[in-house]
């Protein structure tokens, strides 16, 4: 996403996803692109989307441990080996309930790759991270802990993790921490010993394979966050689309200068609605031009006196 060229303006670029296995292959078909923007993620809470360079990343994050992340071309990565578990943790204060949505990828994790997000942080012996392993398709929530399969297991699922990138998201309620992955409802974890905290990353590699994290985003609970799905999209766009073509629309009439966040799904000809996209995030496009001046100013004395 680009600010766009007048006032209210956001350009918006993407590529058509390529063929998914059914007819019709290469040419191009009908197809849906559903556009959801807001300019508030709600209430309080933590979006960024990774696309600084910043290490560690920018938008207020700070390693604890000998943790060592790097961003790379808008995800923030979790490379090492066994020797430097620790947190990647953002610095806003949390409030105790929430929703934390991240957009990962383990396609580079090996088995013994350990990984989670973290709520309720407050020191390596108080918090909570839930793992999900692709390499052996188990969902897991730990309390406290520094290296893998350290801490107290509160559960253990099995679930086939998406290869590429997916969508996690934990609804933190009291004491139920409910795990979805794409919008599917993995299961609940139940523990109540630690209340409050502070939100981020964790990791703690066996080996030496890496999880890019595309963007992350925590919700305070009651601040009215944003819901993302095709039903709450504000632009439908239908378009002959071609495999693997650049595609791009430009919002209007939106607020200058407003910073505001984006996400867009594709339908096919059969109905099929892609998971969510990346996220972008970008200002609308304000008037920064100032008027021209004046260059025919002229003066008279008055008729009256002082004038």
């Amino acid at each position: 996403a680009l600010t766009g060229d007048a006032e209210g303006e956001i350009k918006l670029s993407w590529s058509a996803p390529g063929d998914d296995g059914w007819l019709p292959t290469g040419g191009s078909f009908s197809g849906v692109y559903a556009i959801q923007y807001s300019s508030t993620l709600g209430g309080g809470g933590v979006f960024d989307d990774h696309n600084s360079n910043a290490d560690p990343p920018d938008g207020g994050w700070t390693e604890y441990g000998t943790r060592n992340t790097w961003n790379e071309n808008g995800s923030v990565c979790n490379p090492g080996s066994h020797t430097d578990p620790g947190w990647l943790i953002n610095n806003y204060n949390a409030a105790n309930d929430g929703t934390l949505i991240v957009r990962k990828d383990e396609t580079d994790a090996w088995q013994g790759e350990y990984n989670g997000v973290v709520f309720r942080y407050q020191d390596p012996n108080n918090y909570y991270r839930i793992e999900t392993h692709e390499g052996d398709n188990l969902v897991k929530c730990w309390r406290g802990g520094t290296n893998a399969n350290e801490g107290t297991l509160i559960g253990s699922v099995s679930y086939t993790i998406p290869s590429g990138y997916f969508v996690l998201k934990i609804v933190v309620s009291g004491s139920n921490f409910t795990v979805y992955i794409d919008d599917n409802l993995v299961t609940t974890f139940t523990d109540s010993v630690v209340t409050s905290g502070k939100v981020g990353y964790w990791h703690a590699n066996q080996w030496n394979p890496y999880v890019n994290y595309d963007w992350f985003e925590w919700t305070d609970a009651g601040g009215g966050g944003v819901s993302w799905s095709t039903a709450n999209a504000k632009v439908m766009l239908s378009s002959t689309v071609v495999q693997g073509a650049t595609r791009g629309y430009t919002l209007t009439g939106l607020v200058p200068g407003a910073t505001y966040y984006i996400r867009i799904w594709t339908r096919d000809d059969a109905g099929n609605w892609s998971e969510i996209s990346n996220g972008a995030t970008v200002w609308a496009q304000r008037d920064l031009t100032p008027p021209a001046s004046i260059t025919n100013l002229s003066a008279l004395t008055g008729d009256a006196e002082g004038e």
